[in-house]
């Protein structure tokens, strides 16, 4: 899954597991090194999966494990061993080959009388996911044809070349990427879709910052208006920001409003897309309506 920051690469992964039932975990690559360095080793994450689907060892062995961050393990020029690179790139390689690892069922139960289980990789699913920075810039300098005719339905409009190979060009090894077969492009989330999330009854970032404003002083009731979701919608795509960006804009834009609002006599917050366009100047108007207390 190659896609910008914050376009849902996370969220695909877990409702592809929840569709099918199986358990899933989702490792940053970022921490990983290869066997024998400092830094967490790759043969622990199909461990981790293995205490995702709390020890059933079956249900592990068809489950999900995705991948993210792997743009951040590109093969890097220089001396010495590409340990955090290279060696994680061919570690990966062989578990996606399969693998028989030993495993506990339980992070807690180790030690000479913790019983082990070997956890095979063979039947898993592996999904990477990155953001490849700079990807646009040098898909356009990669040219030819591929098949039997110019025009191939598998590769994306911008270039004639499959993605895979665009990615080898990244710094993923070409063994490791030849046993990929499905690369995706996904496009960064439109006002549409970051509306939509915003809309959604079980939208963490709404329902977090409503439950803090009831936790003020006497309480305090928020409400925001679909124009004010329509018009957050509208920042977050125009700076480019995906939906994890969600929970940071909403707590820069109710700041100043729930350190003050205790203050006063206010017992509501009604979000509008005025609010969110001048929040300051909002918050100054509600303030003449329901002047600060005074401190005796």
């Amino acid at each position: 899954l190659v896609g910008p920051s914050g376009c849902g690469k996370s969220t695909l992964l877990r409702l592809a597991a929840q569709a099918i039932g199986v358990p899933c975990t989702i490792e940053d690559l970022t921490g990983y090194t290869e066997a024998g360095y400092i830094g967490d080793d790759i043969d622990n994450i199909p461990r981790n999966l293995l205490h995702a689907s709390d020890g059933n060892l079956s249900l592990a062995q068809m489950g999900i494990i995705g991948l993210d961050e792997v743009d951040k393990i590109a093969c890097s020029e220089g001396y010495g061993r590409d340990v955090s690179g290279q060696g994680v790139q061919e570690g990966l390689l062989r578990l996606i080959e399969g693998k028989t690892l030993q495993a506990y069922p339980s992070r807690r139960h180790k030690g000479p009388d913790a019983s082990s289980l070997n956890i095979s990789t063979e039947d898993m699913l592996f999904i990477f996911a990155g953001a490849f920075e700079g990807f646009e810039g040098e898909i356009e300098t990669v040219k030819g044809k591929v098949g039997f005719a110019s025009e191939n339905p598998f590769t994306s409009s911008k270039a004639a070349n499959p993605l895979r190979k665009r990615i080898q060009g990244y710094g993923l090894i070409p063994q490791l990427t030849g046993r990929i077969p499905n690369v995706v492009e996904l496009d960064a989330l439109g006002p549409e879709e970051l509306y939509a999330i915003l809309k959604m009854p079980t939208c963490s970032s709404v329902i977090t910052r409503i439950e803090e404003f009831r936790g003020l002083g006497n309480g305090i009731e928020l409400y925001f208006e679909e124009s004010s979701f329509e018009a957050l919608a509208e920042g977050l795509a125009l700076q480019n920001e995906g939906a994890r960006y969600l929970s940071s804009v909403l707590s820069d834009l109710l700041r100043k409003a729930k350190m003050t609002l205790p203050s006063t006599d206010c017992r509501k917050l009604r979000i509008t897309r005025e609010f969110v366009q001048d929040p300051e100047g909002s918050l100054r108007k509600l303030l003449e309506c329901f002047p600060l207390k005074e401190i005796i």
